[in-house]
């Protein structure tokens, strides 16, 4: 219990980190996370005790998305970016590619235990859903290849080991969806993309088709 705890120190202050954008931090931790990771288990495999305890695994279960951080925080390294603009009039200004190449910076908190987030909180998402049909096919082409993080985590409850961070295609499906006007409460799309690419390419097609049936919203003024 001891050595979970310590990891699961590790590995908060590791998405604390990545939130408010302190990717030094973020790296240093998730390393050391996963250093430890396997060194307790290397330890378990050599105690009968332990290794002989059902689902001992599942203790460490919350790790999994210890991986796909630290590939982002590589990512992030070697990007020459300085800053994301925040301002609405300055956002306007930009490309709807210059927006979505800005969505992993993207973020929102959860308001709400239990509960999602509602990505269009960040200023960059606000403007790719301002501009209406306009949006709808890069956000698409996000949605179907873009697999970066944004800047936003989730969990069941604050106090269960379970965080999730939200990706770009996650990010673009919601913006997408409210576009159309479809909402974000049916789960049928949200199953399907975690599905892999074939899964994102699948609701990427029934939306195109949506769209196509002309219920988009045109550009706000």
């Amino acid at each position: 219990m001891l050595a979970r705890d310590w990891i699961w120190a590790m590995y908060d202050r590791a998405l604390n980190a990545h939130m408010r954008g302190d990717d030094r931090m973020c790296m240093i931790s998730a390393v050391k996370a996963t250093s430890m990771s396997r060194s307790i288990r290397q330890e378990i495999s050599q105690r009968p005790i332990l290794r002989a305890r059902p689902y001992i695994d599942e203790y460490f279960d919350f790790l999994k998305p210890l991986t796909l951080l630290i590939q982002d925080q590589q990512r992030r390294a070697k990007l020459l970016r300085t800053s994301v603009p925040r301002s609405a009039s300055i956002l306007r200004q930009l490309t709807t590619g210059e927006l979505i190449d800005y969505l992993d910076e993207a973020f929102a908190m959860q308001m709400s235990i239990p509960g999602g987030i509602n990505m269009d909180q960040d200023p960059v998402v606000e403007e790719l859903i301002r501009r209406g049909k306009d949006a709808v096919e890069p956000l698409l082409l996000a949605l179907e290849n873009d697999t970066r993080l944004t800047r936003s985590v989730r969990s069941s409850r604050p106090w269960n080991y379970d965080r999730h961070v939200m990706t770009v295609y996650e990010t673009a499906l919601q913006a997408v969806r409210q576009i159309l006007s479809i909402g974000n409460k049916d789960f049928e799309d949200w199953e399907a993309i975690e599905k892999g690419i074939e899964g994102r390419r699948a609701v990427a097609a029934r939306l195109r088709t949506v769209a196509a049936a002309g219920s988009t919203k045109t550009a706000k003024p």
